[in-house]
Parts: C-alpha cells; structure tokens; sequence
C-alpha cells in the first residue's frame, strides 16, 4: 500500500510576494487568507471543473483586499474566536 501525502513547501502572497515564515504571517502560519472561485460539473458518469485562488498575507488582506471588497460594497464581518 502506498500512501501519499500533499506538502507545501513554500506560500507566497500573491499581492506583495512575501514569501510565508511564522514571524511575518503569524505564530505556525495560522494567519494566512486563500481566496478562491470554484465552477465546475457533474454528470452520472463524470465530473470536472476549475478553481481560481490566491494566497494573501494578513497586511495586504487588511491594507489592500479588505478596503478594496468595502470599496465594490462587501461587508467585512469580524468574528473572534478563542478562549
């Protein structure tokens, strides 16, 4: 049996390019935004389809994605979560 496993070795922010360390986009990576769009098909005997993303470190969500969404009218919830 073989098992195989994805690893990402690397993220870059597909804004500033940065590349992702634990200093800059938060304590492990924890802080990191991956945007993304999804259309695709389904039939009874095949499926397929394509997704667009980018990755975006914490500061350009925040200084460039962030008022760029309220600028197009997106509303930015914030939610906390934690102990």
């Amino acid at each position: 049996m073989k098992n195989y496993e994805k690893v990402v070795k690397s993220v870059t922010c597909d804004l500033c390019k940065e590349e992702f360390n634990a200093k800059n986009w938060g304590r492990d990576g924890d802080c990191k935004t991956r945007v993304s769009y999804q259309s695709g098909w389904v039939t009874r005997d095949n499926c397929g389809g394509t997704e667009y993303s980018v990755d975006v470190c914490p500061e350009c969500f925040m200084q460039k994605l962030g008022p760029w969404l309220n600028s197009q009218g997106a509303v930015l919830r914030e939610k906390g979560y934690g102990s």
